[in-house]
């Protein structure tokens, strides 16, 4: 058997507090050019700046203005972040696709004989990538 060194990198992301920092008007393009009859509704949820109540040392309450993100505990939080996370990772991959491209070309196939395309694979906010060593900076 041939002594080989490995040929990709795993990058590995936990994407800290993702429903508070996705941004609302990505989702809103999204929605407005995917998934068009889901815009009234998804206006109703988060048109309008949100509010969150916080109890303060001393006992009495705040509220704190809430303009980007998803609400904790609305159904459809987990949602509204994947579709923004996927539109950001939907961008990437063509720019992997045009590195493996060009290793190919080059007469590098790769471990896949693709050019070591990159596979990129996301659940809610943890985002794994295993990709050629030359794509990790």
């Amino acid at each position: 058997m041939e002594n080989r060194l490995p040929t990709r990198s795993l990058v590995s992301l936990d994407i800290v507090n993702m429903f508070n920092a996705a941004s609302r008007e990505e989702l809103c393009e999204i929605i407005a050019n995917v998934f068009p009859t889901l815009e009234g509704f998804a206006d109703m949820l988060y048109e309008e700046d949100g509010q969150t109540y916080v109890r303060m040392g001393d006992g009495s309450w705040t509220v704190i203005g809430v303009k980007e993100g998803f609400s904790q505990g609305c159904p459809l939080s987990p949602v509204f972040a994947a579709l923004v996370l996927n539109s950001i990772l939907t961008k990437l991959q063509p720019e992997l696709d045009a590195r493996a491209k060009a290793r190919l070309a080059a007469g590098d196939e790769g471990d896949d004989g693709h050019g070591s395309v990159g596979l990129v694979m996301a659940y809610v906010d943890d985002v794994n990538a295993l990709l050629h060593h030359d794509d990790v900076h």
